[in-house]
């Protein structure tokens, strides 16, 4: 169970404000004295509302961003605070990501190692196409609900995946995909294949790790790993 508070969340908004978004949005940090206050209040009643995110098109490279508003950027960056600490109750140990970029040195030792030892006979590189656009918003609110009974977070979690997108004046409502900028994308795609983490996990004769959605499975036999692929 999760709780939220005024007294949190107006500590630590005050000091993401100040430090980060003075320079960037002067009318947000204008209104924000005034506004402050009842934005907590309602954060905390679990009142707030999401915007659309604004997606932006730039047509000399193709590139397509898109956009929070400063409120839902902290509501995004408050939420991955709070639940961080669970981090390693929630997610497979065997899915490193969620550590850092630190742990790829650990990471790329422990490869080492099952390499040098010559335990394993074939190494099986994947990667999933277009991961974050493929996730299914149903299927990981479903799983969200398996780690935590907080509804206020869970409501907002709800919000932040099934968020609207504005487009040219449009609204759009997707049920996939989830944005590759925001700061809690990491953790709703180590969540998604939990269920594949765990299954290498329990299958003898095979060490499995997984960075986002690169797996590097190495296995005894490569028939083990073949069937392992083909059946999760």
């Amino acid at each position: 169970m999760i709780f939220f508070t005024p007294n949190y969340t107006a500590a630590y908004t005050t000091g993401y404000v100040t430090k980060k978004y003075i320079p960037q949005r002067w009318s947000f940090i204008y209104q924000w004295p005034t506004h402050a206050q009842s934005w907590v209040n309602a954060i905390a009643q679990g009142q707030h509302q999401m915007s659309p995110r604004i997606r932006y098109r730039f047509k000399n490279n193709n590139e397509v961003v898109e956009v929070w508003s400063y409120e839902d950027r902290l509501l995004v960056h408050l939420l991955l605070t709070i639940i961080k600490p669970t981090f390693k109750h929630v997610i497979s140990p065997r899915c490193v990501h969620l550590q850092g970029p630190s742990c790829i040195t650990t990471v790329t030792a422990k490869i080492q190692t099952a390499l040098t030892r010559q335990q394993y006979g074939y190494v099986i590189r994947s990667d999933i196409k277009s991961y974050y656009a493929s996730i299914q918003h149903k299927i990981l609110l479903e799983q969200l609900k398996t780690t935590d009974d907080d509804p206020i977070l869970l409501s907002y979690c709800d919000a932040i995946i099934t968020a609207g997108v504005e487009q040219e004046g449009e609204i759009l409502l997707p049920t996939q995909g989830i944005p590759l900028r925001s700061s809690l994308s990491p953790f709703f795609g180590a969540l998604y294949l939990k269920a594949l983490d765990d299954a290498f996990a329990k299958c003898p004769g095979i060490f499995y790790l997984r960075y986002m959605d690169d797996r590097v499975p190495r296995t005894l036999h490569q028939r083990n790993g073949a069937m392992m692929l083909h059946e999760r």
